[in-house]
């Protein structure tokens, strides 16, 4: 290496014995024994190699002699399991398995091209074709069956089975828990999803020497069999079928549920909270061990805001394949969002092949001055009683005295919801064991512009709700067609239907988006307004703020400033403006920090919204 040039220089070596892990390789320049840099490293891993030693036995249906299929005397593609490289159903496209080539699909007739052919009164199974012996396979009865999956529900049971002697067999997984793929709920699973089930509680201690693993399809609504209907399915797609040996630390999360005690018994989440109906919000998660080696310091935690508030539960024992129950809990202080991440940890360092299954997806609690959600602001599912008049709400439990004024809601609207001009009304009831009536407001008929959005109508008066009691909050309308905005599922006796034609209440499973409003400016506004869309920013402001709003038709308009103590601040009349969007300002520079209130006042109504100024 002469002055001025650069060469670049290389070295192969060998080093043998070396166990997984990760090494560092230190390399240094020497010119004539001096040496003359220093010392620089790189990283290199050597791992296990998965090729052959991931799993104790695989399929993926390339030699389709593995399985046995029976689709009860139906014959055809569309009719019950079959194997192939192309997706043979009439709604989902092949399922993106790791493999490729070659799968497993299950149909049932294409009720799109040929209504009411779907096949009644079936059950398909797919079943391997000869008994899996762990021993001979090298391998226990501490097992997991891994396989890729894609498809969606209907009225679909979608079960895996076992059986030890090729006669009985057991369920060990179904998809009953995911919601109905619907027109305004559901969703199909993803492309592809992983399933993991740990075998071995169900083994209990026996390597079987015949083992055999089936997927088996029928539908969830046998009362209702003679339903075309009810035999409707999207379809179910496998691939990658392995049975993996146990990893000795995995530990797991197999159930939770979250929310405040409260009058009505039950752990009710609320996702938004005023202020001042802010209590203690439990947290629950059922702990397991899927691993074969006894986890010691086992415990549930949540961390709130990235470390603002940690709290973990009493450390447990959990011998393999055992559970335990555990609880933490925390209360909210102020008004803001609270992250919440829920997790589990022992002391043992994890070698399972799903991490995810120690942590649940975050939580977000609203805190805020008003509005009491038992919804998290996402639309997932619908709440109708067809044509018949109904009334549809949620159950709140109280625990703080407080004035409420109005209630907020939202309809769905589009071809398969709410008609534009439906009457609605809301109504507040208090929970003694029956629905005492409390108050309603005066009917309102809704405009199309108001369908997929929130609104609120005031009740007649302002009603005062007292600590320790629960109240039913509904919105509700005698014209029928009410399609109510669902927010994913509820817990039974929660939210409820009542049907005019048949004078009854019914629980429903959906979360209904219908909230308790406790803003003391619901009684100015008016629902049946010419005023939309209305929206203040920047919010809060220091100098001036926008205001952007819709008018239903031509119409004066003024828009007027308050404090609040209902003190006028401004006074800004704008004229005649037509419908449509319009836009104005206001100059709060002069104000005093703290809230004011803007509304926006028409011919016929007027619409108020709260800002800030800092």
């Amino acid at each position: 290496n002469h002055l001025g040039f650069e060469t670049v220089s290389e070295a192969t070596f060998t080093i043998e014995g070396l166990e997984e892990g990760t090494y560092d390789v230190y390399v240094r320049a020497v010119c004539d024994d001096e040496v003359t840099s220093e010392w620089v490293s790189v990283s290199f891993n050597i791992e296990e190699d998965e090729d052959e030693n991931d799993y104790v036995w695989y399929s993926d249906f390339e030699d389709e002699s593995l399985w046995t299929i029976n689709n009860d005397g139906e014959v055809g593609a569309q009719y019950g399991w079959s194997i192939t490289s192309t997706a043979v159903g009439w709604t989902l496209p092949r399922i993106n398995s790791t493999s490729g080539g070659k799968f497993a699909e299950l149909a049932n007739g294409n009720p799109t091209l040929n209504p009411g052919t779907q096949a009644l009164g079936v059950t398909y199974t797919m079943t391997t074709a000869e008994p899996i012996n762990l021993a001979e396979l090298g391998s226990s009865w501490e097992v997991t069956l891994e396989f890729e999956q894609y498809g969606a529900t209907f009225n679909d049971l979608q079960e895996v089975m076992i059986s030890t002697n090729g006669t009985t067999f057991t369920p060990v997984y179904d998809n009953s828990e995911r919601e109905a793929l619907t027109i305004d709920a559901g969703s199909a699973y993803d492309n592809p999803e992983v399933i993991r089930v740990n075998l071995a509680p169900f083994l209990d201690g026996t390597t079987p020497d015949e083992l055999y693993i089936r997927f088996s399809w029928t539908t969830a609504l046998p009362e209702l069999a003679t339903n075309p209907n009810v035999w409707v399915t999207y379809g179910w797609m496998i691939d990658d079928v392995k049975i993996v040996k146990n990893n000795e630390y995995d530990l797991s999360i197999t159930s939770n549920s979250w929310g405040s005690i409260g009058g009505f018994g039950e752990l009710l989440a609320y996702p938004r909270v005023p202020t001042a109906q802010t209590t203690e919000v439990q947290f629950n998660a059922t702990m397991f061990n899927n691993g074969t080696e006894t986890q010691t310091g086992a415990s549930f935690g949540i961390n709130v805001n990235q470390g603002e508030v940690v709290e973990t539960s009493v450390p447990a024992t959990l011998a393999p394949y055992a559970s335990a129950d555990a609880t933490v809990s925390f209360t909210p202080d102020g008004n803001g969002s609270y992250i919440v991440t829920r997790s589990v940890t022992s002391d043992f360092i994890e070698d399972d092949a799903q991490p995810s299954n120690n942590q649940l997806s975050n939580l977000n609690i609203l805190v805020n001055d008003f509005i009491y959600a038992r919804d998290n602001n996402v639309v997932n599912g619908s709440i109708s009683n067809a044509d018949d008049g109904t009334e549809i709400g949620n159950v709140f439990d109280i625990f703080a005295d407080q004035t409420l004024y109005g209630i907020t809601f939202r309809l769905n609207g589009g071809a398969n919801g709410t008609p534009a001009g439906t009457e609605v009304f809301v109504k507040l009831y208090r929970v003694t064991g029956d629905f005492d009536f409390v108050d309603e407001s005066e009917p309102v008929t809704l405009a199309g512009n108001q369908l997929n959005q929130f609104i609120t109508i005031p009740l007649s008066q302002p009603i005062n709700v007292s600590a320790g009691e629960t109240y039913l909050a509904v919105v509700g309308s005698f014209d029928g067609g009410l399609v109510v905005s669902g927010a994913g599922p509820a817990p039974d006796q929660t939210v409820f239907l009542y049907d005019y034609p048949e004078a009854t209440w019914f629980y429903t499973r959906t979360t209904a988006m219908v909230r308790l409003n406790f803003d003391p400016t619901v009684n100015t506004q008016e629902v049946v307004s010419n005023v939309s869309e209305m929206n203040i920013y920047p919010n809060p402001t220091s100098t001036s703020a926008t205001i952007d709003f819709d008018l239903m038709h031509d119409t004066d308009v003024e828009v007027i400033v308050t404090d609040i103590s209902g003190k006028t601040m401004a006074i800004n009349n704008l004229g005649t403006l037509h419908g449509g969007k319009q836009t104005t300002s206001i100059d709060a520079s002069s104000f005093a920090n703290g809230i004011y209130f803007v509304t926006v006042k028409t011919n016929d109504a007027k619409s108020t919204m709260k800002f800030i100024k800092k």
